[in-house]
């Protein structure tokens, strides 16, 4: 750990209607929550087998922000979290 921070990956990933990351299952609901887990890393990797679980993952991130009041823009461009 450097300066509070890891100095590895995490991989991001659906399972059961969650998104899951390193482990730790974050709710639609819960897009503040699983934007300051990932920044505990310093690359975060998304985890699909295919283009239709990458669609799946893309629709489930834009739930998130339609539900959050931190995401104002609905032409999201990246999935970049500051």
């Amino acid at each position: 750990m450097v300066h509070g921070k890891r100095k590895d990956s995490c991989f991001i990933r659906l399972e059961d209607g969650y998104l899951i990351v390193d482990q730790q299952k974050f709710a639609v609901d819960q897009l503040r929550e699983a934007k300051e887990f990932i920044q505990k890393f310093d690359e975060a990797i998304l985890a699909c087998e295919g283009d239709e679980e990458l669609l799946q993952l893309e629709e489930f991130i834009g739930e998130m922000a339609k539900l959050s009041p931190e995401a104002d823009d609905s032409d999201v461009q990246s999935f970049y979290l500051n």
